[in-house]
């Protein structure tokens, strides 16, 4: 982990964007939306030093990036594909190549949700000193923890493309994945940035969102599809931050079919609508943080 009381990150803040007088200004509504590409070297350096500090002391490195991912691939293949030969309903593939990619590309998004969500409760506790001590643009640090779950989600999914590739089950409609991914990501960032600042004020969210992260997953359709919901609680699930993400990858992936543009879009619309939401709570409560801290 990069720490806040690390010289040479103080160096690379400073001389960046004017952006790194933020706390001299007003953080406006519609800096929000380009807040990554106006910090993006800033944001790169730390999200490199993230991803290095990681593996740092492995013998392996950064191939571990690949090797968790494909291990885990692997226990899906065996247990769901070997064993209990499970298949997803509309899917013609049978074996691992039926249900395992199925399991291990919608366990990705709950992933890099949950990382991205399980850190922000204490993202800003964790730096005092960028408070305190030096100017420095308090939002990034979400957006560190969402580039850098970023790049195991990538990881992850194009394991998933090479092997349904190599098991010739990849239909064109693959080429829709960056469409049907990207709206996950504002909508993570807005829940981290609100519930970062939320945690600075209420030190018990650190206890109380693993779990709720968990209870998210297992209400979603990730292991297994809507349709074996009830019919009276199929319609709540779509309130769910992963249950339209996970149903059109398996859409675009597995059944070869488009993406529904129609829940897409409305999903897309709600995620700048969160996105937009969570920076204007940490923006309004940044200002009591250096009394809190």
């Amino acid at each position: 982990m990069w720490r806040d009381h690390d010289p040479s990150v103080a160096s690379v803040a400073l001389p960046c964007h004017p952006f790194h007088a933020a706390r001299r200004r007003r953080l406006r509504m519609p800096d929000a939306l380009f807040l990554p590409f106006h910090q993006r070297h800033l944001l790169g350096a730390l999200v490199r030093r993230e991803l290095a500090a990681r593996h740092r002391a492995s013998l392996l490195g950064a191939l571990w990036f690949w090797i968790a991912p494909l291990l885990a691939l692997g226990v899906y293949a065996f247990v769901f594909g070997g064993v209990l030969a499970t298949r997803l309903p509309g899917q013609a593939s049978p074996g691992w190549a039926g249900f395992a990619l199925v399991l291990f590309s919608g366990l990705a998004l709950a992933t890099f949700f949950n990382e991205v969500l399980g850190r922000a409760p204490g993202s800003v506790l964790a730096h005092p000193g960028y408070v305190k001590k030096v100017v420095f643009p308090l939002h990034l640090l979400a957006c560190v923890d969402a580039s850098a779950a970023l790049v195991t989600l990538g990881a992850s999914l194009a394991l998933v493309v090479a092997a349904a590739a190599a098991t010739g089950g990849l239909a064109i409609t693959s080429l829709a994945l960056p469409l049907v991914v990207a709206p996950l990501v504002p909508m993570t960032l807005g829940l981290a940035w609100a519930v970062a600042a939320l945690g600075v004020y209420l030190r018990d969210l650190s206890a109380m969102v693993p779990p709720a992260l968990t209870a998210l997953v297992f209400l979603a359709p990730v292991m297994y599809p809507r349709e074996s919901v009830p019919e009276a609680a199929r319609q709540w699930m779509v309130l769910n931050p992963l249950t339209v993400p996970v149903e059109q990858l398996r859409r675009v992936l597995f059944l070869g079919e488009w993406p529904d543009l129609h829940a897409l879009g409305i999903y897309a619309v709600a995620s700048l609508v969160v996105y937009f939401w969570g920076f204007a709570v940490f923006r309004r409560l940044m200002k009591g943080f250096a009394d809190v801290l």
